[in-house]
C-alpha cells in the first residue's frame, strides 16, 4: 500500500512538472525536393509533437515528427508511398540558455507497386538508424514566438529491401546521413493554437551490397540531398 501510494505521488509530481512546460501537437502539409535520388516530387502530410517535461529540476523534451508522403519516381513512371519518423529525446543543458543535446531513432519505409500484372518489379525498402545531435531553442518571454535550430547525425545502418519476386527481406546496402533544420511556431492571437513552419536540409550516402549487386557496383558511393518545408498548425498545452 505504501509503495503504491509513493508511486502515485511520484507520478503526480512528474505530470505536474511536465505540464508546467509548454508543449504542442499538430499537423502540417509537407513538400520535399530531392537531388540525386530519382524522385520527381514528394508531397504529403506530417504530424509533429513536442512534449516538454522536468525531472529533478532538469529539463527534457520528447520530439516526434511522422510523415506519410506520396513519392513519384520519374524513371519508373510511377508513385509509391513512404513513411518516415524522427523520434528524439532532448536534454537541455543547465544554464546554457536553450542549448540541448538529443538522441533517438529515424525510421524510413518506401514501397513501389509492380509496373503491371505482367512486369513484377515492385519493391520496398526500409531503414532504422540511431541518431544523435544538438540544437538550440529560443522563445520570447510570453512564448508567442519560438524558434529552434538543430543538427542530427544518422549512423551508418543497413537498408533492407524486398521485391515482388523476393518477399524475404535482404540487405540492399548501407546508408548514413546528416540533417540540419529550423522549427518555428507562432501563437495565433491569444488562443492555444500555433502556426508551424519547419525547414530542413539533409544529405546522405548510400552503398549497394556486394552480395546482391556485385563487387563493382558496391564500390560506388551514391550521394543524395533533400530539402523540405512543412506548414501547418498545432494545439499547445501546458502553461
Amino acid at each position: 500500500m505504501q509503495k503504491s501510494l509513493s508511486l502515485s505521488v511520484l507520478t503526480l509530481l512528474f505530470l505536474t512538472s511536465a505540464f508546467a512546460q509548454n508543449s504542442h501537437i499538430g499537423g502540417m502539409v509537407n513538400g520535399q525536393f530531392e537531388r540525386g535520388g530519382g524522385n520527381d516530387s514528394i508531397f504529403g502530410i506530417e504530424g509533429q509533437g513536442v512534449y516538454n517535461f522536468r525531472v529533478y529540476g532538469q529539463d527534457f523534451a520528447i520530439a516526434e515528427n511522422f510523415q506519410a508522403t506520396r513519392d513519384t519516381k520519374g524513371y519508373l513512371n510511377r508513385a509509391g508511398w513512404a513513411f518516415r519518423s524522427h523520434s528524439r529525446l532532448r536534454y537541455f543543458i543547465p544554464k546554457a540558455n536553450g542549448v540541448y543535446v538529443q538522441a533517438g531513432a529515424y525510421f524510413g519505409h518506401v514501397s513501389y507497386p509492380d509496373q503491371n500484372d505482367v512486369v513484377h518489379d515492385g519493391y520496398t525498402k526500409r531503414v532504422l538508424q540511431p541518431i544523435v545531435g544538438a540544437g538550440y531553442r529560443w522563445h520570447e518571454k510570453t512564448e508567442a514566438v519560438t524558434v529552434g535550430g538543430s543538427y542530427l547525425y544518422q549512423f551508418r545502418s543497413p537498408l533492407y529491401a524486398t521485391t515482388t519476386d523476393r518477399p524475404q527481406a535482404y540487405i540492399d546496402g548501407v546508408t548514413r546521413g546528416q540533417r540540419i533544420g529550423v522549427e518555428t511556431s507562432v501563437r495565433i492571437g491569444q488562443s492555444k493554437w500555433r502556426g508551424l513552419i519547419n525547414f530542413s536540409h539533409g544529405w546522405s550516402t548510400y552503398q549497394r551490397d556486394a552480395r546482391y549487386y556485385g563487387d563493382e557496383a558496391a564500390k560506388a558511393k551514391h550521394h543524395f540531398g533533400v530539402t523540405e518545408i512543412s506548414l501547418g498548425a498545432a494545439y499547445s498545452f501546458g502553461k
